[in-house]
């Protein structure tokens, strides 16, 4: 019932993929890859104004040049001022800029309707996830036998924790979300999977995403009251990823944070729930992957384990100073007034429609073939797809010992040069099987809608491949 053998499956399929690839001369050109949240390299373009920020904080002779924005110009010259250092080739303070953790809190209070923050409680890590959930997981003893610690990880969910857990020394204890309700976080099934696991291990944090990823799925408040009286109940240490909470474009959905709603049900929780919440500069409508910078606020968090989570960041790396300068961006972006709010506005504006707009022809596409069937997507940049292969294919599966999602991903591979994540890669192993596409990247393009030529031809092709493998429809397991 656990995910124990997640590294060793990752490998093996790692090697499998690699042998058909290498084994004849493909059929492709390239390969491309579409199976992971990288905006800018599916041809998105960035924000104008974070690259101005980063040109001249890099190279600070540019201010002279007075080609930039009055704007730019101060906030660089502020940034410093603040900062009390003269050059990003600096070292931070271990747990980020001063000045940057306060715009954190103040992004955080104006997001939660006024609800306090308190910078000391913030944490800048070398991206959200690396750095940052890392160091979440290694405050914990995990134990051998029943008094291992186990983490309650949704399934599907994102691979990269789940690998953390393993590493750690944990047991991941999977609750399935529930695809026929738009992948809803279940109750029941959550109490299901805590009361098997104490059968053999002793579960100690509870893991949450919202935005999902990769389901794209937003929590409604109901629910999220629902999760913070079980971890309070069952004396649960709450992990919130909400990476993608700024990617929220479904009809009628808003993100609610996890913070936001635990202080408004009371003291009774918001006194006693420990909770440590993510975000990201990777995600949102920056997508600067590669700056890898977030952060992490902590609540009510024993103050022995703030001591250990300290030394963990400390003894980690420090931050890095340009991701900061993306981070205090997202946190403080230009305002109504100033001179590069209008450019800066239209482009976010662009990029939002854009995953609003992709979100639904992705859904109307993908459900236009035959063997896959997806949910209407509501925030992220993903479509996880059911796949539904013919009896033919089945058979081919069993031959070769595959799970069907990752046999359908490494024949896409061999036939197009087309790579996508299947569901194995997600924590499925109960017999469902989906894969993981881009939210239709081809619509990814410059202001001028300069289209990115070469994805739209990969996605043409795996369009022709799907509708040939997938031809004859087989009836959906659950």
């Amino acid at each position: 019932p656990y995910i124990s053998k997640s590294l060793t499956e990752f490998c093996q399929e790692f090697w499998v993929l690699l042998f058909f690839l290498l084994a004849e001369q493909p059929n492709f050109k390239e390969v491309v890859n579409i199976s992971y949240g990288d905006f800018h390299a599916m041809g998105m373009k960035y924000i104008t104004f974070v690259r101005q920020i980063l040109a001249a904080s890099a190279y600070p002779e540019l201010l002279k040049s007075r080609q930039l924005p009055v704007d730019v110009e101060q906030r660089i010259v502020q940034f410093f001022k603040d900062w009390g250092k003269q050059s990003i080739g600096c070292y931070s303070e271990d747990f980020g800029i001063s000045c940057v953790r306060r715009n954190v809190a103040r992004f955080i209070e104006e997001r939660d309707g006024g609800i306090a923050c308190d910078r000391e409680n913030i944490y800048i890590t070398n991206g959200a996830t690396n750095d940052g959930l890392m160091s979440i997981t290694e405050l914990f003893e995990y134990g051998k036998g029943p008094s291992q610690t186990g983490v309650l990880v949704p399934v599907p969910s994102y691979t990269r924790f789940r690998l953390m857990v393993l590493e750690a020394g944990g047991v991941n204890v999977p609750y399935y979300l529930n695809e026929g309700h738009s992948w809803a976080l279940d109750m029941t099934e959550m109490k299901r999977a805590l009361k098997c696991a104490r059968e053999h291990c002793s579960p100690k944090i509870l893991y949450l995403i919202n935005p999902g990823n990769p389901t794209g799925q937003v929590m409604s408040r109901k629910t999220m009251e629902g999760v913070i009286k079980f971890a309070a109940e069952e004396k649960l240490f709450l992990v919130a990823d909400e990476v993608y909470q700024d990617q929220v474009f479904g009809d009628n959905c808003s993100f609610l944070s996890f913070k936001k709603v635990l202080f408004e049900m009371g003291s009774e929780y918001r006194d006693n729930v420990e909770l440590v919440s993510l975000n990201s500069v990777s995600k949102a409508y920056l997508g600067e992957c590669g700056f890898r910078c977030g952060y992490l606020e902590t609540i009510n968090i024993d103050p022995e384990a703030i001591t250990q989570l300290r030394i963990l960041i400390t003894s980690s790396s420090f931050p890095s100073i340009s991701g900061q300068i993306v981070l205090d961006i997202l946190m403080k972006p230009p305002q109504p007034g100033e001179p590069s709010y209008e450019i800066f506005n239209k482009e976010k504006t662009f990029i939002m429609n854009t995953l609003a707009r992709n979100s639904k022809l992705a859904v109307q596409t993908i459900n236009a073939l035959p063997g896959l069937r997806c949910n209407p997507i509501q925030a992220s940049m993903f479509c996880y797809t059911r796949l539904e292969l013919p009896s033919k294919a089945l058979e081919q599966c069993k031959a070769l010992d595959l799970y069907p999602g990752l046999f359908y991903c490494m024949q896409l591979l061999e036939e197009t040069g087309i790579v996508l994540d299947p569901g194995t890669g997600f924590g499925e192993n109960d017999g469902r099987d989906h894969i993981r596409y881009m939210n239709r990247p081809e619509c990814f393009c410059c202001l001028e809608f300069q289209i990115y030529p070469k994805i739209v031809e990969a996605l043409e092709a795996a369009e022709k491949f799907s509708k040939s493998l997938l031809a004859q429809r087989t009836p959906v397991t659950n």
